[in-house]
């Protein structure tokens, strides 16, 4: 005898890329880092947020590239923001 009622699936896992979401939120600590730290802790932490970013914007199997696009952005500025604080104030940042 055939059922024809779906069988239970196991836990639903989030469809939504961690590393995008996480790349996002990296990017966003490393713009308010730029804004009061300087060169050598905003870049590091841009780069990194840059990475992760980069990484949940090329998975392709789930959702959430819109963070991944925005977070490549913000950590951009974050990158351009601590050079250019550090190239203002005399390389002394």
């Amino acid at each position: 005898m055939t059922s024809d009622a779906p069988t239970p699936a196991g836990p639903q896992q989030s469809q939504f890329s961690v590393s995008a979401t996480a790349g996002f939120a990296i990017a966003c600590a490393a713009f308010l880092i730029a804004f009061t730290a300087g060169l050598f802790p905003a870049v590091l932490v841009g780069v990194l947020g840059l990475i992760v970013s980069i990484w949940g914007c090329t998975d392709r199997t789930r959702r959430g590239r819109p963070f991944a696009i925005a977070g490549i952005v913000i950590a951009s500025a974050a990158i351009a923001q601590g050079l250019l604080e550090t190239l203002l104030s005399g390389g002394h940042g």
